[in-house]
């Protein structure tokens, strides 16, 4: 008996499923078949963990590094980032466009986040805005956004999105998480977001953005309700039971 055929009487009696059986089949034969999904995630991964890095190494040794190599040395990825995207980069469309190279969409997530560690770094040694940090995110997000459309990555929009809702927490709940005024502020972040993404969809531009802007706003609207739920705190004369009206019609 050939192995294709072992994997036939294999998928016959239910041991392995048709998915698995193609698979291994095209093993078999010595077909192609696609790792796009898998080298998509460690590139993802990999960029993540070497901003985690960059932090660590920055907040651990920035004494033994100085404050200069520091500096230069993240504005340079950032600055050798930023070159790699905008000389590969196709024209700006309203529409979707395709990455020009595999690692192009993390290239530019990298810089993203390389800036964020450099931002970082200047107000933790510097503190230029001191109590007005928070403008730092409102700023981060325009630029990241402004990225996103640009290179039509949905990555940076994400990041942006989230950094905006960081500047919405911090600048209108100064309270904390898990307040009541948290709870107003999600629930108004969830409905801005979800308001703009309709708008640039009925404006046709980049369309495809709206799903990030959805998942984004239904994220912040859900944390909004949920914690209005549990939490059970009056808000204007309305209590748990509202709170719950509005998770179940969002959900």
């Amino acid at each position: 008996m050939t192995t294709a055929e072992q994997l036939e009487a294999w998928r016959s009696a239910g041991a392995i499923t048709d998915d698995q059986s193609a698979a291994l089949l095209a093993l078999v034969r010595k077909q192609r078949f696609s790792v796009h999904l898998e080298l998509n995630a460690l590139l993802y991964a990999g960029v993540l963990a070497f901003a985690g890095g960059l932090g660590w190494t920055v907040r651990e040794h920035f004494a033994s590094l100085g404050d200069a190599a520091i500096v230069v040395s993240l504005s340079a990825i950032v600055a050798g980032s930023l070159y790699y995207c905008f000389t590969r980069a196709a024209p700006y469309s309203t529409s979707q466009v395709a990455a020009p190279t595999f690692a192009f969409d993390y290239v530019l997530l990298l810089a993203c986040l390389a800036f964020a560690v450099d931002l970082w770094y200047v107000e933790f040694r510097f503190q230029l805005l001191r109590e007005r940090w928070d403008n730092y995110l409102l700023a981060s997000a325009g630029l990241y956004v402004a990225l996103a459309y640009r290179f039509d990555n949905r990555f940076v929009l994400s990041l942006g999105l989230s950094t905006l809702a960081g500047w919405f927490g911090v600048h209108f709940s100064p309270e904390g998480f898990f307040t009541g005024a948290m709870r107003r502020v999600a629930l108004a972040y969830g409905i801005s977001v979800a308001a703009v993404g309709l708008c640039m969809r009925g404006l046709a531009i980049k369309q495809h953005f709206f799903e990030a802007y959805l998942h984004v706003a239904a994220n912040a609207t859900l944390f909004a309700l949920t914690s209005g739920v549990f939490r059970g705190d009056r808000i204007g004369g309305d209590s748990r039971l509202l709170w719950l009206l509005g998770l179940v019609i969002v959900a």
